[in-house]
């Protein structure tokens, strides 16, 4: 592997292959050096265009900065920041090639999406057939007018708000969730999953109009067949992404009646299992393809989950927690056996390293009792504390700092050594007391 990175007319590099640092000046040299590894892959972040008529060059580009990604890595050269970038998120790379030699795809799709990959190897050809002439699976009962607002609406923006199970719902076209807000839990925790849902729903119905469908049925069983294996991970990224590509206008797979047909029906299935769950539970969040409830009998969850997969022929995936701790739908931690986290409590990506004892100190509390102030007060470490923001900024919330107008509303510094400990700890609470609990 070979990564550079260009700066001020010079190239540098980092060959894998000798384990060599380089800078090229000029372009014989260059032309030299690509001769001897034209048949390699180069790496870059936000390059691609500078060598890619040459070589196949992989961008590993995300949303942020090059100067972005120094700082969240703690690094002090570009060329740094694209091989922690680019290692960080190597699954990706791994995926991408796994999909292109099984299906001998052209090399330059590397830089293309997951989604994309998969669209170009099943093939298909754009549908536009009216996207609101479907069937709507008439299977409800005290929630039947959730089937009656699709069955009128043929309005991509209208949503519908509605109580289901006590907790405010919201379904469109785009799909539904609901969830009790600033919410703990006070008995056992199910989660709830319905198996590959989309991609089984997308077997079920035919696969519309995508033209390969043998691919596309291969890439759905490697991705029920090898669960718990890490070769399964390219399989189950392409057979998730099909779905998404019939609402991509750029697509060959385009079909937005596709899309409604299995995200609308979906809905009303979730729907239907919390319908027949209700009187024994109480819901605490429903999701694109599944609901996190509290409960006490499990037998008599178990037996009316499997009456439901007799009804639909989906299949439901149990995994049992102890406890939860909600804000909403996005943020919400599990603690079991195994702990969860979703949202603003997950540990801080190596790319995305900001705010990180706010965080950590926030998790410690619901899952040990350990006080926030007493996470806080024992860590030194200058990268936990700092704060990242768009497109270069790194601060710490400072006690001689100043804000920083459309960025910061609070007083920041790029000084570390006058950081404002407590404002770190009154942040952490003001977030956590929005998980249910009360310090």
């Amino acid at each position: 592997m070979i990564f550079y990175y260009i700066k001020n007319g010079n190239i540098n590099i980092a060959d894998f292959n000798t384990k060599k640092n380089l800078i090229i000046d000029n372009n014989d040299d260059l032309d030299m050096f690509i001769k001897r590894n034209d048949k390699e892959i180069w790496i870059t972040y936000d390059q691609a265009d500078h060598l890619k008529s040459v070589v196949t060059v992989y961008d590993c580009k995300d949303e942020y900065s090059i100067q972005y990604k120094m700082n969240s890595y703690n690094v002090k050269t570009e060329l740094e920041a694209v091989v922690e970038t680019f290692f960080e998120n190597i699954d990706t790379y791994k995926c991408k090639m796994a999909l292109i030699n099984e299906f001998k795809l052209p090399k330059y799709l590397i830089n293309s999406s997951i989604a994309s990959i998969t669209a170009y190897a099943i093939g298909g050809t754009p549908c536009h057939k009216d996207e609101f002439d479907f069937i709507k699976l008439d299977i409800l009962n005290k929630y039947s007018h959730v089937r009656n607002f699709f069955v009128n609406n043929k309005n991509y923006s209208q949503k519908y708000k509605t109580m289901i199970a006590g907790v405010e719902h919201t379904y469109g076209y785009g799909g539904c969730h609901g969830a009790r807000k600033s919410y703990c839990s006070s008995k056992p925790v199910l989660v709830i999953d319905i198996k590959a849902f989309y991609p089984t729903m997308l077997n079920k119905l035919g696969y519309f109009n995508i033209k390969k469908i043998s691919r596309a049925k291969y890439i759905h069983e490697q991705n029920l067949k090898l669960k718990g294996k890490p070769e399964r991970l390219p399989y189950k990224l392409a057979d998730n992404s099909i779905v998404g590509n019939f609402k991509n206008k750029f697509s060959d797979l385009y079909n937005p009646r596709a899309s409604n047909v299995i995200c609308v029906n979906g809905q009303l299935l979730i729907t239907l299992l919390i319908e027949m769950l209700e009187p024994h539970i109480k819901l605490i969040q429903t999701n694109t393809d599944g609901i996190i409830i509290e409960y006490d009998d499990f037998d008599t969850i178990d037996r009316i989950c499997e009456k439901w997969e007799d009804l639909t022929g989906y299949n439901l995936e149990f995994t049992c927690y102890d406890k939860i701790y909600q804000k909403d739908v996005n943020n919400y931690l599990l603690v079991g056996d195994e702990i969860k986290a979703v949202g603003e409590l997950k540990e801080c990506s190596e790319g995305k390293y900001t705010e990180s004892i706010i965080k950590r100190s926030m998790r410690a509390y619901l899952t040990s009792g350990e006080k926030i102030a007493k996470t806080i007060n024992n860590c030194k470490d200058e990268r936990e504390f700092q704060i990242l923001a768009k497109p270069d900024y790194r601060v710490f919330a400072n006690c001689y700092g100043r804000p920083i107008k459309g960025v910061f509303s609070f007083d920041v510094s790029n000084q570390f050594k006058y950081y404002d400990e407590n404002w770190y700890i009154k942040e952490a609470i003001r977030r956590v007391k929005k998980y249910g609990v009360t310090l």
